[in-house]
């Protein structure tokens, strides 16, 4: 509950609108950009390890899927 993903539609944080900010334990719904381009920030106050979080994207215009846990 101490940690968090926050997902930035564009190149740069400081640039860019932040799409959500997720923690906890449930999934949320899925994230949508309309630009080519994202940021994936975890923030973590390092208290309690634990698992990390699973990212998973989908490219509409291809036939892109990509898998990753970090943590």
């Amino acid at each position: 509950m101490f940690d968090s993903v926050s997902v930035y539609n564009g190149e740069l944080i400081d640039a860019s609108q932040m799409i959500g900010r997720y923690c906890g334990f449930s999934i949320p719904r899925d994230v949508i950009s309309g630009g080519s381009t994202i940021v994936v920030n975890f923030a973590t106050d390092s208290s309690v390890s634990g698992e990390g979080f699973v990212a998973q994207y989908v490219s509409v215009y291809g036939t892109s899927h990509y898998t990753r846990q970090y943590g």
